[in-house]
């Protein structure tokens, strides 16, 4: 994160992985974890142009989904009371 946005984070706890194949066919495998970061400015790099915030109710609308079982486990346990 520190790299990519230039902000420090915590790692909590590990909350997921996934295998899959983007639409180019290249074969992904993600960890997900769950963290927690100070607000901070956000500084991305060179390789990106954008970013956003999600909010946890509108973000299947807004997630690829590869990521909407994610979504629902994370609500259906209320991770959000850990950060």
């Amino acid at each position: 994160m520190k790299e990519e946005v230039g902000i420090d984070i915590e790692v909590l706890y590990p909350f997921n992985l996934r295998h899959f194949v983007r639409e180019d066919g290249q074969t992904i495998t993600m960890l997900i974890f769950l963290c927690k970061t100070p607000y901070e400015e956000i500084k991305i790099s060179e390789e990106h142009s954008e970013y956003e915030w999600l909010d946890l109710n509108i973000s299947k609308e807004k997630l690829n989904k590869y990521f909407h079982e994610d979504v629902d486990i994370f609500r259906k346990i209320d991770l959000g009371r850990l950060i």
